[in-house]
């Protein structure tokens, strides 16, 4: 439950699908006023210049006096001014030249930037480059960011001592103890199974289980009401695929159903396991399970569907879900642990064909095959912590068949990841001191959070398909906008949470049940508008739309992303963090956000016209990515539209962001004919410098929202006047067409 389920039915809206490194949550902050910058520097030059060249009819000694005095306190003045240990210096005054010559090397700057500014950009890394053995991508920003702060967490909990940090991680690192406890663990989850003969009694027991092993059927978790932000509800959505997409199913090119059958066989026999089916054999039984999971893939809705929030708004009292699956649905919440739902209980259907879908199925299947599927999902639930043969052919499958990764990562890895995701918070605050992200941090993340969306407002004044009232409550909405930066203000407490040395299952099976029910307990409480849903660590950001903030953790608030350093240049943060602000920002008014107001609220805000021109535009940059030149599959437009508008306003608000921050200084070139407009753009282009295997890039191209990141960088430059023009780009060059898609 929670954190689980697909994104796409999360109505959440991150900028980065390659960067969950590290799993997460969020905070409020109201926007400061943003300090003005003054240059003391040039004004007291110049004030000295008029005094200068006034004329000076009488010069006596006492007019030459009080003229030594003023230059004294002038001196006196600049040297305060300049020396203010409390005065973030100037970022172009004192380049660190290491940082620009890493820049450097990652371009390949005989390329043409106004052709393929990605190679341009890239091209330097991308040719020296390896994909880490135990990855299935390697990112120049995004991985070599997510590994160091992986690095310091390895730190915090090999210096804890006696906690429940330490708890959970030594007893996954205890191989000794994983082996010698077997399939125990495996074999009391299970047992309860034997003893079921109908479907009812299935249910009951599987609800039991949900608490430990989310998804066997349905994704049910705990959400904001997207049309009453001030509670929570109950949403049944999509689950059941062990593969987790059904495109793994069905499409012609992906379907890996041969694969799955074989790993289905293996993680059996390894785990000396005996099907429920009794008078077939065991192939047969096997087959069973995998047709089983196909037949749902075909009823599963592809992602693209789950896009549009009002479709996936299906509110319904609890008895609609019983009469459509054919089972007391509200007794099976009750065994998950929502012990106050009652018959008048509402909840959510994502996708109330799904539900009727999966009722027929399970009706028309025998119970011994239904017991079947259920093992196996448990014993694919609990794989990382069962002996070494387990873990290896999970590995094998999910890992190097279905996404190219060749090794499997250093065990003390995986155990911080685990740590992460069941105790992020207590190890996200020792994050904080560890990795130097103080309120000095914090506050420059917000200055440059503010400029960004003062320059979209700004903008948004200039948008001519919208009309003027429509145009006054979307100005409304991004004055009511949150922004969370670096860390909750709220931790969960864990003091419920008991831990064990040496019993790593029982201590997985423990913190998943601790934070289901933690998940439960937010129903009986109003809607905490400070929560992040993305751990402290994490390298990644996103939009919240019925909270309406954008969310920011500390783990992005990192080099090369962002630095408080006087030395590096100023475009170097807008470049980095400021798009990825303005990407988060956009999202608010993409094809999904847009249909919410600022409070959150899911409703009809826009007149029917005005919605008909932004789909126009929506539409034709939706053919720019569909025609983008990426590979024999093209990208899918539908599925990537909200990131596409986001990536596309966020480079321009934060470019136009830039301008503004750093009108009052000198330009600097890097090198010679390079300066910081240019380096902006380098610099954003450089967030994606990536090189994946050929496995998960076919896989992304179907389920993954973010386009390519070719495409990422390339088509929101096309729709770039400012590009253009920084890069001298004649009319007619790839990436300076003629007529440009702005829609923000």
């Amino acid at each position: 439950m929670g954190d689980r389920s697909p994104a796409s039915q999360r109505r959440k809206f991150n900028f980065d699908a390659q960067s969950s490194e590290l799993p997460g949550r969020e905070d409020q902050y109201l926007l400061p006023v943003e300090d003005e910058e003054f240059d003391y520097r040039s004004d007291i030059a110049n004030q000295y210049a008029g005094y200068r060249n006034r004329p000076l009819n009488i010069l006596n000694m006492h007019t030459l006096y009080v003229f030594l005095v003023m230059m004294a306190c002038l001196a006196l003045l600049v040297f305060v001014i300049k020396y203010d240990p409390n005065k973030e210096e100037s970022p172009v005054s004192n380049i660190d030249r290491s940082f620009s010559d890493e820049v450097k090397m990652a371009m390949n700057m005989s390329v043409d930037p106004c052709e393929d500014f990605y190679q341009y950009s890239c091209g330097g890394w991308i040719a020296n480059a390896v994909i880490p053995g135990d990855k299935d991508s390697y990112a120049k920003s995004f991985t070599t960011l997510s590994d160091r702060n992986l690095e310091i967490l390895h730190e915090i909990v090999q210096g804890s001592k006696n906690d429940r940090l330490s708890s959970l991680y030594l007893s996954c690192m205890d191989a000794d103890t994983i082996e010698r406890n077997g399939m125990s663990p495996l074999r009391k989850e299970l047992n309860g199974l034997d003893a079921v003969a109908t479907i009812p009694q299935l249910f009951t027991l599987i609800g039991d289980m949900e608490k430990r092993h989310a998804g066997f059927f349905f994704d049910i978790s705990v959400d904001v009401d997207a049309k009453d932000t001030n509670q929570y509800l109950i949403s049944i959505g999509q689950s059941g695929l062990s593969m987790g997409d059904r495109y793994l199913y069905l499409d012609p090119v992906l379907a890996h159903v041969a694969g799955f059958r074989e790993h289905v066989q293996s993680m059996f026999d390894l785990a000396s396991i005996q099907p429920f089916q009794q008078n077939v054999s065991l192939s047969q039984a096997i087959d069973n399970i995998v047709n089983f999971e196909v037949a749902v893939a075909e009823f599963t809705k592809p992602p693209e569907a789950l896009r549009d929030p009002e479709a996936v708004y299906n509110m319904r009292p609890i008895a609609n879900c019983t009469s459509e699956f054919g089972f007391d649905f509200l007794h099976y919440l009750k065994q998950m642990g929502f012990e106050d739902a009652n018959d008048q209980v509402r909840v959510n259907a994502i996708n109330p064909d799904f539900i009727h879908a999966m009722g027929q199925l399970i009706g028309a299947t025998p119970i011994s095959v239904v017991k079947d599927v259920v093992c196996f999902h448990i014993l694919n639930s609990m794989a990382q912590v069962l002996p070494a043969p387990i873990r290896n052919e999970n590995f094998r499958f999910f890992s190097t068949e279905l996404r190219g990764v060749k090794t499997q990562p250093d065990r003390w890895k995986t155990c911080l990841k685990a740590v992460d995701r069941y105790l992020g918070d207590d190890l996200g605050q020792k994050f904080l001191s560890a990795s130097k992200f103080t309120e000095k941090e914090k506050n420059l993340a917000i200055t440059i959070a503010t400029s960004v969306i003062d320059e979209f407002k700004e903008s948004l004044g200039h948008i001519s398909w919208m009309d003027k009232p429509t145009r006054k409550l979307a100005i409304q909405k991004l004055e009511q906008i949150k922004v969370l930066m670096g860390y909750p203000k709220h931790w969960i407490d864990y003091g419920a949470l008991h831990l064990d040395n040496g019993q790593f299952a029982e201590n997985v099976l423990r913190s998943r049940q601790f934070l289901h029910e933690e998940a439960i307990q937010r129903m009986s409480h109003p809607v905490d508008p400070y929560r992040f849903l993305m751990t402290t660590p994490t390298v990644n950001a996103y939009y919240e739309p019925t909270l309406n903030s954008i969310n920011f953790p500390a783990g992005i608030l990192q080099h090369p992303f962002f630095t408080s350093a006087a030395t590096v240049p100023r475009a170097m943060n807008y470049g980095g963090i400021g798009t990825v602000i303005g990407h988060e920002l956009v999202h608010g008014f993409d094809d999904e956000g847009r249909k919410y107001d600022g409070k959150g609220i899911l409703h009809q805000w826009w007149p029917d016209e005005v919605s008909q021109r932004f789909n126009e535009r929506a539409e034709w940059l939706g053919q720019q990515y569909a025609s983008f030149p990426y590979s024999e599959r093209s990208i899918n437009p539908k599925l990537t539209m909200g990131e596409n508008i986001a990536d596309n306003g966020g480079v321009a608000a934060a470019f136009k962001a830039f301008i503004k921050a750093s009108a009052e200084e000198p330009d600097q070139e890097l090198w010679p004919g390079f300066d910081n407009k240019k380096l902006f753009f380098v610099a954003m282009a450089q967030n994606w410098c990536v090189r994946v295997t050929p496995e998960r890039a076919a896989l992304s191209l179907k389920t993954d929202p973010h386009s390519p990141a070719s495409a990422r960088v390339s088509v929101p430059l096309i729709n770039s006047p400012e590009f253009a023009e920084t890069f001298q780009c004649p009319v007619g060059a790839t990436l300076n067409p003629e007529n440009k898609c702005i829609i923000w």
